[in-house]
């Protein structure tokens, strides 16, 4: 039987919910990792001016690695093509 648009947009809903809760995930673990992370940092004497360079540093490492990764993935769905 063909695909409905009921289907279709119940499909597309639970992938959207299954990658947001994925996401929502990750960023809780790694939120509780970073807070951990700065209160053993300040232990150690690590001035705030240091921890916010080396933030900022490993933030932009980790955006170029989260783009090159969004680039080798479709950028659209070929709507215009006919299957």
């Amino acid at each position: 039987m063909p695909m409905t648009n009921e289907d279709f947009r119940a499909r597309l809903h639970t992938s959207f919910s299954a990658s947001t809760t994925a996401q929502a995930r990750a960023m809780m673990t790694l939120s509780g990792r970073l807070t951990l992370l700065v209160s053993d940092a300040k232990t150690a004497g690590i001035s705030a001016d240091d921890m916010n360079r080396i933030i900022q540093e490993e933030m932009a490492t980790a955006d170029r690695r989260l783009a090159g990764f969004a680039d080798r993935l479709p950028q659209d769905a070929n709507l215009d093509r006919v299957a």
